[in-house]
């Protein structure tokens, strides 16, 4: 079980991106459909999903609370977020194809994934133009 530091971006930037390729290495074996195998894999997998929707959405919470003040900063969490954006991909588009049963978890992830994506872009505006336009575009209320 992994232990969520609700403080520490970057640990729950790589808790979520480790989670995604574990899943992502994992071997896929024939099993019957609707049998017991079956079933267990789902209550498995359904329970990891949800693990990394949880991590995803603390991490998503941390990125908005803690938006990179300088440039230097802003480059390294784009570019744990983009690794991580890109393990999320392959994760969804394989969760996609291999079972139907998942569709819930896959709506979840990809609304998580597509705030990343957002915050990618934020990041990008911020260390392409001037701080002060994204910072109060970002900060408007």
């Amino acid at each position: 079980m992994i232990t969520l530091d609700h403080n520490n971006l970057s640990e729950n930037v790589k808790h979520a991106y480790n989670l995604s390729e574990k899943f992502n290495k994992e071997s896929r074996s024939k099993i019957t459909l609707g049998s017991d195998e079956h079933l267990d894999i789902i209550s498995q997998n359904t329970e990891v999903f949800n693990q990394l929707i949880g991590i995803l959405s603390l991490v998503n919470n941390l990125v908005e609370k803690n938006f990179p003040s300088d440039k230097q900063e802003a480059e390294e969490l784009k570019l744990a977020l983009h690794s991580l954006h890109s393990s999320l991909d392959l994760f969804v588009n394989k969760i996609k194809v291999s079972d139907s049963s998942y569709s819930e978890s896959v709506i979840q992830l990809e609304a998580e994934t597509a705030q990343i994506v957002e915050y990618i872009n934020d990041i990008n505006d911020f260390i392409l133009f001037d701080e002060e336009f994204i910072s109060d575009d970002f900060f408007a209320e």
